[in-house]
């Protein structure tokens, strides 16, 4: 039997909240760190932009998901909402991952969006942050840019 000795780096505070998360609120973090992916740039996209990007997310995220009753309900009203174009191709297999999660896990997950919105974004952000500062292939696609502070309610 082989021992291998590797270098422990501590984990990051975040993903060790992350992980205590009800599954519920997992996915709907999951999901927002998919919607910063795809429509977060240096300037944004549609409203999704400039300093108060955050703040029109949740306010969006809060009533898309009370009008919604699936994830895919979710997913578009937030785009429209947010003024956002259609998802790129690239995101085709996760976005459908999602849309085909069994109803009941949608309705949780709709409630943990339309509940936590703030910090389930909160948490989000600085997951997608951690991981591009710990990144050390650059050959991944971008990272989004985080300047811009989650407004305090």
């Amino acid at each position: 039997m082989q021992v291998h000795m590797t270098t422990m780096t501590p984990e990051n505070p975040i993903a060790s909240l992350y992980k205590q998360l009800p599954l519920p609120q997992q996915r709907a973090v999951n999901l927002i760190k998919l919607f910063i992916k795809v429509y977060n740039s240096k300037d944004g996209t549609g409203l999704f932009s400039g300093m108060a990007r955050y703040q029109f997310l949740e306010e969006r995220m809060k009533v898309a998901a009370i009008q919604s009753q699936t994830l895919l309900d979710f997913w578009s009203n937030l785009r429209q909402k947010l003024a956002c174009p259609i998802a790129s191709k690239s995101t085709d297999a996760e976005l459908l991952e999602v849309w085909l999660l069994a109803s009941t896990e949608q309705h949780e997950t709709l409630h943990a969006l339309a509940t936590r919105a703030a910090e389930l974004i909160l948490i989000a952000r600085s997951l997608l942050e951690h991981a591009k500062v710990t990144s050390d292939d650059s050959s991944l696609s971008p990272t989004p840019v985080f300047d811009d502070p989650l407004p305090l309610l």
